[in-house]
């Protein structure tokens, strides 16, 4: 009874639920995108979770992994690496000045974590993309979506 371990590749697709028990699916690299599968935390080592197993059921696990990691709430590699790409794509958005672009910078840091400031950063997130012009927010959405809780996505989207 208990979490099977989830292997996800370091871009974030969900490669198996169920590492341990169906290891058939098992997989060293993704067939989606051709990066590293991992199994665990880089930084605490404690097991991705997968399935929720329990006497005889099988609950399915997530369709897309956790951002943060249950035991030391660091990001997982796919936070850190779209987060890196919001960030450098706010860089990008020209019609927003530096300290504009700082601002969208810091909100898009919140929005990821879900955090008691998620709804403020939302709203300065969609002010700013506004601003930025109409081909930033679809590119944006790209970018970031699966970063998103359902909630904030939204809450900022429309989605």
């Amino acid at each position: 009874m208990g979490y099977d371990v989830a292997q996800v590749c370091l871009n974030g697709h969900m490669v198996n639920h169920s590492y341990q028990s169906m290891p058939e699916f098992n997989q060293r690299f993704c067939a989606k995108c051709g990066a590293q599968t991992i199994t665990q935390c880089p930084d605490c080592k404690s097991s991705i979770r997968g399935d929720y197993e329990f006497e005889n059921v099988i609950a399915p696990g997530p369709t897309r992994p956790n951002s943060f990691c249950h035991e030391c709430g660091k990001p997982y590699p796919w936070t850190e690496r779209g987060l890196q790409a919001a960030i450098e794509l706010a860089d990008e958005f020209e019609m927003l000045n530096l300290n504009e672009r700082d601002e969208l910078k810091k909100s898009l840091e919140e929005l990821v974590k879900d955090s008691p400031k998620a709804e403020v950063a939302g709203f300065r997130f969609k002010k700013l993309m506004k601003k930025a012009g109409s081909g930033s927010i679809e590119v944006m959405k790209t970018v970031i979506s699966d970063l998103l809780s359902e909630t904030l996505k939204k809450s900022v989207f429309g989605i």
